[in-house]
């Protein structure tokens, strides 16, 4: 090697361009900028986050209102349901009394029809079910004993839900106060308005009719008041009487003041 030759260095030649790459790159970086700075587009995913925002709400304002009607059927099913139940108590206390006679040692069950049946572990059979309205009850009673003591077992059902009232029924040998009138009060009687009753009533005071809203009261049956007080003449072939009787006093069940079915009373409108 010559004397240059210890001054020489090997370089890395710079890679060859031609005329037509240089302003392709400077184009693409221009392009690269313009993109990163401009904000079209934005708008589409801006949209999509405000209609998955919106769905969501709606999602849970629907379910909640779902859940509010599931609660309101459910409660209108329960009452409907009790007071399936307590009618089929009912019902069961007035066939009671009118087949009383068909109940016996030798008979301990008596059926919706004054039919005998068979009793199975101190109860007899239950009803079929019977229909008022919507919902439908089934009662069943247990096996007379000679006690003087019953139990009905009811339960209604309205929907998918069930209620059921266990009734306890004694027996008792009392005189009854409407066997000769079926209205009756112990110190007088007042009837307002176009009521119409055609029954038999009686008090051992005054009978007074008011008349309330241009209507009069119609009574059609016998009129009993108290010695020395007046009543009105009844209408139809109803007869004034005069006479005094002494009626059994009533005792209220101990705590009804605060223990009692008070909420269950409504007004009814009957259509005509």
């Amino acid at each position: 090697m010559g004397p240059d030759a210890e001054q020489a260095r090997f370089k890395r030649r710079p890679p060859a361009v031609d005329g037509l790459t240089m302003p392709m790159l400077a184009r693409l970086r221009s392009r690269f900028r313009v993109l990163l700075a401009s904000e079209s587009g934005m708008a589409l995913p801006t949209a999509l986050f405000a209609m998955v925002a919106a769905m969501a709400l709606a999602s849970a304002a629907l379910m909640s209102s779902v859940d509010v009607q599931q609660g309101t059927a459910r409660d209108h099913d329960s009452k409907e349901a009790i007071a399936a139940a307590d009618a089929g108590a009912d019902l069961a206390l007035v066939r009671l009394n009118r087949f009383l006679g068909n109940l016996g040692p030798t008979k301990p069950c008596v059926g919706p029809a004054g039919e005998s049946q068979t009793a199975t572990g101190g109860w007899c059979p239950s009803t079929p079910a019977e229909y008022v309205g919507e919902a439908f009850y089934s009662y069943r009673i247990s096996a007379y004993n000679g006690t003087g003591t019953l139990n009905v077992v009811s339960v209604g059902t309205s929907g998918a839900v069930s209620r059921r009232v266990d009734i306890g029924l004694y027996s008792t040998s009392g005189r009854n106060p409407f066997a000769e009138e079926d209205l009756i009060g112990q110190e007088g009687i007042e009837l307002k308005g176009g009521v119409n009753i055609r029954t038999d009533i009686g008090t051992n005071g005054d009978v007074t009719l008011t008349d309330e809203n241009g209507k009069e009261a119609i009574v059609c049956g016998d009129v009993r008041h108290g010695v020395g007080k007046e009543a009105p003449t009844p209408d139809c072939s109803g007869e004034k009487l005069e006479g005094q009787r002494n009626l059994p006093e009533v005792e209220p069940p101990e705590g009804i003041e605060t223990t009692n079915s008070n909420c269950r009373l409504s007004v009814t409108s009957v259509p005509v």
